[in-house]
């Protein structure tokens, strides 16, 4: 069974965008984001982004690790993981070095994966 507890806290500030919240625009941060309400635009962080279940995010996405639970419209670039919860859609590509899906989870598009850093493009 799928763990969401996969993200453990690296010391790193945590952003949340909470239930209700609608953000639109350049979203950038240096610790772990967690998104529970919407995201329009772009999200970039050197740590792990957590979306979880109900939430949507319309946006291209770059970090460290990504664990969705809810529904992604954009292309996914991570350094390490991408988790896939079986409640998680997302349409749009995927450049990572792992990947895990669970049963019932959607993903329409490319995936890219392997050793080649993000950094390198």
């Amino acid at each position: 069974m799928f763990k969401e507890n996969r993200m453990k806290p690296t010391g790193d500030l945590e952003t949340i965008i909470g239930t209700g919240v609608n953000l639109e625009g350049n979203f950038v941060a240096e610790g772990n984001i967690v998104i529970r309400g919407h995201v329009k635009g772009s999200v970039e962080t050197k740590s792990d982004l957590k979306i979880e279940a109900g939430s949507t995010v319309e946006a291209d996405v770059k970090a460290k690790n990504v664990f969705l639970a809810g529904e992604i419209k954009g292309n996914i670039k991570v350094e390490e993981r991408v988790s896939l919860a079986s409640s998680a859609r997302l349409l749009g590509n995927i450049d990572c070095k792992f990947l895990s899906v669970e049963d019932g989870a959607v993903f329409n598009g490319e995936c890219r994966m392997g050793e080649k850093k993000i950094a390198e493009e």
